[in-house]
């Protein structure tokens, strides 16, 4: 087994160097041509490491080789792109309190799947360089290396692994790490995000900086007990005034059959109306109304009606490759109101064989959907547990998607793509082209998106994160498709973050 693995780790050939000293590389598989992260770690639990490789979890790069030779690990695994916390942070990217919450309850749900795991997995390093965010926002928990598995038993630590300002009192020594020492991790990682918040004075801020004061007892008895209760304590916003419930509207689509429902679609009503202008103020945003999408509890029908986002167009291709399958998506969500811009649109996506079992399960999210326009996404993800036959989107409307009425923001006609080009070289296939900004607004940061289509249909789809363009600016772009999906015609569609 272990020449074996040495012989698959030969396939993989070094092209950039991503961290020289942490022995981090970019790699391509000499004979799919995909792109993978390669490690070299000197200080590891391979147990951990199994774990993940044959417990693929969502969030959480995908482990596809692991060889152990000499005390150091090689590690190859999934190619995640987008930029972490910190680099964000580095730019002075500032965070409102929406998305401090989205980032943090994504990593709830990532930890809530670790610690799950028989034995829990403790990560023991969370900190803004170990969080990568996609370009459709999507969080990514990456660097297992400190990570170890939760003792049964008592006991201390006795080897410190983690960061310094994000390591838990135990990890000094102090006690025996457990699920509890990622809840001190992730207050560390909310209150510095907090930290670089511009509405340090609203009440969401104070309520969420108050979590993250908790996650970072001492003790740890004193700390959330697990990740579903920090979950619940971020999620438990001020119910008053604007926010007045939840609504859900689901959409299922069956790309096998070209089927879709509707689910639990209600009608959704705007709340009453304030004095001083109609204008309902919100201590988060600057736009003239913020609503959550909910219905009243009176349900009034007098009151101007919201409508929920609305699938146009999902589509997807499964690839049999040697060892697993990729599966390859691009969707497109339509807002159907006139005037109400909709914030975080989360969807999911679950991959199921021909039985019905679901294989895997992914989450997305379209951070901006002007009114009456379109928001995109596109993603790759791996299937190794079975074989895929069916795939379903599901679209809904939660807690932290809203509704901002007349919010400046740029159409998906205000970024044009042009100047494409299609070659293919040793390695890939790629595409290139000039991202030009028509609108009135500069784009603080950009995502174009590929889309393949075979007789008019959706057959999948990719994505590249690129910088930012002044109004009336341009820049250029180039995307490499990691693997081929049969198609016809293809499409490029900009979207501004």
């Amino acid at each position: 087994m272990d020449a074996e693995n040495r012989f698959r780790i030969s396939y993989y050939k070094e092209i950039a160097v991503i961290n020289g000293e942490h022995c981090v590389s970019l790699v391509q598989h000499i004979e799919t041509g995909r792109i993978y992260v390669k490690k070299l770690l000197g200080v590891y639990n391979l147990s951990v490491y199994e774990q993940l490789k044959e417990n693929p979890i969502a969030g959480v790069p995908r482990i596809f080789e692991l060889w152990e030779a000499d005390g150091v690990l090689t590690v190859i695994e999934e190619y995640v792109s987008g930029e972490t916390l910190d680099e964000l942070l580095l730019k002075r990217e500032i965070f409102d309190t929406c998305k401090i919450r989205h980032i943090m309850l994504s990593l709830c749900g990532v930890l809530k799947c670790i610690h799950a795991m028989t034995p829990p997995v403790i990560h023991r390093d969370i900190k803004p360089s170990n969080i990568i965010l996609t370009p459709q926002d999507n969080v990514c928990l990456i660097d297992f290396s400190a990570a170890k598995n939760a003792r049964e038993t008592g006991g201390k630590d006795t080897r410190l692994l983690g960061t310094e300002g994000y390591a838990a009192p135990e990890q000094y020594g102090f006690g025996a790490s457990d699920i509890k020492t990622d809840i001190y991790g992730a207050g560390a990682l909310l209150k510095e995000l907090l930290e670089g918040c511009d509405f340090k004075g609203s009440s969401d801020y104070k309520r969420l900086y108050a979590v993250a004061e908790r996650c970072l007892k001492l003790e740890p008895e004193s700390r959330y007990r697990n990740a579903e209760e920090l979950e619940k304590a971020i999620k438990n916003k001020d119910r008053s005034g604007w926010l007045i419930g939840i609504a859900a509207a689901i959409l299922l689509i069956s790309a096998a059959t070209g089927a879709f429902w509707a689910l639990n679609k209600p009608e959704t009503i705007l709340p009453e109306e304030k004095a001083a202008g109609n204008v309902v103020k919100d201590d988060i945003y600057t736009g003239e109304t913020v609503l959550n999408a909910g219905k009243s509890a009176d349900n009034k029908a007098s009151h101007d009606k919201i409508n929920m986002p609305q699938l146009r167009d999902f589509g997807y291709s499964i690839i049999k490759e040697d060892r697993q399958y990729t599966f390859t998506y691009a969707v497109e969500i339509y807002n159907p109101n006139s005037e109400y811009t909709m914030e975080y649109v989360n969807f999911s996506i679950a991959i199921k064989d021909a039985a019905g079992k679901i294989l895997r399960t992914g989450d997305g999210i379209i951070t901006n959907i002007p009114p009456g326009d379109s928001g995109y996404a596109a993603m790759i993800d791996f299937v190794q547990n079975g074989v895929p036959a069916s795939a379903e989107i599901t679209i809904s409307q939660v807690a932290d998607t809203f509704l901002i009425k007349n919010k400046d923001l740029i159409k998906s006609d205000g970024l044009v793509v042009t100047d494409t080009n299609e070659y293919e070289d040793a390695h890939a296939l790629r595409y290139t082209g000039v991202v030009e900004n028509k609108s009135a607004y500069d784009a603080k940061s950009v995502t174009v998106y590929l889309f393949y289509r075979k007789e008019g249909k959706i057959t999948g789809g990719y994505g590249t994160y690129i910088s930012g363009i002044v109004s009336g600016g341009t820049i250029p772009f180039e995307l490499p498709v990691p693997c081929r999906v049969d198609y016809d015609s293809y499409e490029f569609h900009a979207v501004a973050r």
